[in-house]
């Protein structure tokens, strides 16, 4: 497996990513304050030939740190100025948290996505930017400790942006999802609960649930066979 650190020039500025060469493609959104090399784990264990591009978000990691709004829409809007130049119309995504958020809004909003892997998702949720601020306080310190290449201003503005609402999936939006989806999530998940994640599963018709038994929030980092397993069997016959 040889995994390559890339960058991308958009309109918004140069964005960084992990390739490993396969097909198809599938495009992994880490989550709020990660990077790209959260999914390395996962990437490992796919093994099915599978090409993986693991992206830095704008305003994480090695990614452009100017984009004009830290609103999820410009997110979702930079998320396809990157993809635009990979061939293929109908692309496969992979989110966590807010990660996939922005892949449910862009599959919403633009309609290019031939699968949507959604881990322990974000985008129906209340957003930690509406927690306290002590709390909001607490997950900026963790997020700079583990990820000091992060810019906590942007962070935070980030957090500032979700908790306004504005993106946000409703129902409605989610019954209107035709294409095939996976939703996994961690059993034990205390950030984005499982409740969460079975209620994306009832609102999203033909969907398919699994849960990753002792999982987390991050269920592809902690369990990567688990969760390679399910995506294969997913994948397979798409």
């Amino acid at each position: 497996m040889n995994a390559e650190r890339k960058q991308k020039q958009t309109p918004y500025g140069p964005i960084s990513y992990i390739e490993i060469q396969g097909k198809p493609n599938i495009f992994f959104l880490h989550g709020l304050g990660g990077r790209a090399n959260n999914w390395m784990k996962l990437a490992r264990n796919l093994d099915s030939g599978y090409g993986t591009v693991m992206i830095d978000l704008p305003g994480h990691g090695n990614s452009t740190k100017d984009l004009p709004s830290w609103d999820i829409n410009t997110q979702v809007r930079a998320l396809d100025l990157f993809l635009s130049d990979f061939p293929g119309e109908s692309k496969i995504l992979a989110g966590n948290s807010y990660g996939g958020w922005i892949a449910m809004r862009y599959t919403l909003d633009f309609g290019h996505t031939k699968a949507l892997i959604l881990i322990d998702s974000a985008g129906t949720n209340s957003t930690i930017g509406e927690d306290s601020p002590e709390r909001v306080r607490a997950f900026l310190s963790r997020v700079m400790k583990n990820y000091p290449q992060n810019d906590p201003a942007i962070l935070k503005e980030i957090l500032r942006q979700n908790s306004l609402g504005t993106g946000k999936v409703s129902s409605g939006e989610l019954n209107s999802i035709s294409i095939p989806v996976s939703i996994i999530w961690g059993e034990n998940d205390k950030v984005i609960p499982l409740a969460n994640g079975e209620f994306l599963h009832s609102m999203i018709r033909g969907s398919r649930l699994r849960i990753i038994k002792g999982g987390g929030h991050t269920p592809h980092y902690t369990h990567p066979e688990e969760t390679a397993s399910e995506i294969r069997d997913f994948l397979s016959p798409i």
